[in-house]
């Protein structure tokens, strides 16, 4: 069988072509992953709120966290602006208030 130069260079765009597919594919796994890592995931402190939230309106109500009796206790130390419910921002800073005691 006679090997001519049109035979040589499918052969090297075939190992080319290879080569390249090779490397996406060992790249793009990682890089996937590292997208999906760099997505926000909730905080420990938006799912306790989010918890808490029975209705999901983004604001805590007194009959919502009666059975949280830290929360229920401090319930005016906690809602700063004094509206009568308790939005993500004022949960947030209690439980990193709490946090920064505990520590």
């Amino acid at each position: 069988m006679k090997v001519t130069r049109t035979d040589l260079d499918k052969k090297a765009v075939t190992r080319t072509l290879g080569l390249c597919a090779a490397l996406l594919f060992a790249t793009a796994g990682p890089l996937a992953t590292a997208s999906f890592a760099g997505e926000a995931q909730p905080s420990q402190t938006d799912a306790a709120f989010q918890g808490l939230d029975q209705n999901k309106d983004g604001q805590l109500t007194a009959v919502e966290v009666k059975g949280n009796a830290e929360l229920s206790k401090r319930w005016t130390e906690i809602d700063k602006d004094d509206n009568g419910s308790i939005d993500q921002a004022e949960f947030s800073a209690f439980e990193a208030m709490e946090k920064a005691k505990g520590e």
